[in-house]
Formats: C-alpha cells, sequence, structure tokens
C-alpha cells in the first residue's frame, strides 16, 4: 500500500464523502494491478484511473481522474467493494488486514530476512532456501525448520541469478514449478503450518522482495482465494 500522508477529503474531489473524513492510505491503482491493464477493466479507459483509499473514520472511499483533465473527484464504496478491489488487485495483505473474516487463512503469510531480528508477529518461521546458508548454524534461533525442496530447481536458480530484470519471468517459470507434482508434497506441509499459526518465509537473499520467498507467498496466496 501506499501511505500518502493525512489530506483532507475535501480537498480532493466532491462527492458523498464527508468533509470531515481524512484519508489516511491509498492503495496502487487500478493500474498497478499485475493481472492485465486493470484500468480499462475498472473506468473503461486507460486515460482514466481510480485508486482506493480508507479514512481516518474507517470508511473505503475511491479516488478518480483522468490524465489530461484537471481535478479528480472522490466517492464512497462499501466494505464489499472494497474488499474485491483488493483481491482484484492480489493484496492478500491488506485483504488480511483489513478483512481477517474474508482472508484466504486466519494467520497472516509474511516474508523476511533471514539475518532479522525475529519479532513477535513472525510466528513459525521457515526457511524455503534450497542452500543452506554459509556461517549460520543449524541451531540459529531465527529458523525453526528449514524446507529446501519447495524452493525454485538449481536450473532455475542459476538462471535468474537474482537479476531484477529477470524477476517477472523467473517469477512465472517458478510458479509453473510449484504448480508440478513434485512440489505438492511440501506445498502441503506449508498448508498445514499456515493452519496452526503465522508463518514467515526466510530468505537469506539480500532483496526479499525479489526472491523467491516473495513468488511463493503470491502463490499461495492466490491458490487459497
Amino acid at each position: 500500500m501506499l501511505w500518502r500522508g493525512f489530506q483532507k477529503a475535501n480537498a480532493l474531489g466532491i462527492g458523498q464523502v464527508g468533509e470531515a473524513d481524512i484519508v489516511e492510505e491509498w492503495f496502487p491503482e487500478a493500474a498497478t494491478c499485475a493481472a492485465g491493464n486493470q484500468v480499462s477493466f475498472a473506468t473503461g479507459t486507460s486515460e482514466e484511473h481510480e485508486a482506493l483509499g480508507l479514512t481516518a473514520a474507517g470508511s473505503w472511499v475511491v479516488r478518480r481522474w483522468r490524465d489530461d483533465v484537471a481535478g479528480e473527484t472522490l466517492r464512497s464504496v462499501t466494505p464489499g467493494e472494497a474488499r474485491e478491489w483488493l483481491v482484484r488487485c492480489e493484496l492478500f495483505e491488506a485483504v488480511e488486514e483489513h478483512f481477517p473474516a474474508f482472508a484466504p487463512h486466519a494467520h497472516p503469510l509474511r516474508i523476511g530476512r533471514l539475518y532479522e531480528a525475529r519479532s513477535p508477529e513472525d510466528g513459525h518461521r521457515l526457511l524455503v532456501d534450497r542452500l543452506w546458508p554459509r556461517g549460520i548454524s543449524r541451531a540459529d534461533g531465527r529458523i525453526d525448520s528449514w524446507m529446501p525442496e519447495v524452493a525454485p530447481s538449481s536450473a532455475l536458480r542459476a538462471w535468474y541469478g537474482h537479476r531484477p530484470e529477470l524477476f517477472s519471468e523467473f517469477s512465472r517459470r517458478y510458479q509453473a514449478e510449484l504448480s508440478s507434482p513434485e512440489w505438492a508434497a511440501p506445498l502441503a506441509r506449508i498448508g498445514e503450518l499456515r493452519e496452526e499459526g503465522p508463518l514467515t518465509l526466510v530468505t537469506a537473499t539480500r532483496q526479499p522482495e525479489l526472491s523467491a520467498a516473495k513468488v511463493l507467498q503470491s502463490w499461495l496466496r492466490s491458490r487459497s482465494r
């Protein structure tokens, strides 16, 4: 989600939103949704854009604007519409936070770096790298268990080499591997861990957002919707 600070709703537009409402959080506009051109899906044209927001009072609003026109409007939406928006944009962490009763699992699914200190919110810390990190003891308290068999194949890891420009294609190829029978057993075990409590997918990679752990997190969330 994108933090925009505190802004008066009536400074952004007009409509059904009360002037006393303050928009605290903006979620990615439809253009940033992962699957296709969601701007056209939401508004009918690629020149129009919408963004979902949450006010301090707990109300959901949508901001709408055009590239070629000054000004924007703000309108209220129901919680159900907001939830569907977040799911459509695959913002599953936001669904877990704001609509826990409708989240795929009651327990959070996070990613984290191995070298960070564990927090009370982490729950079970599962190392999902194929190789055990050098210099780390098998008894290290930041790792509760290790599941190398759920990691990308050695060939795919070597091809990717953690090059950011290849992440999109790496993600596609790794998801294809995750859908194969070879990965079924470890994925089932991860599902069991998710039922038991909060789960953090741990990686030694320097950039977790560009790691296999991130792809695995997105894949698990999408399959359990």
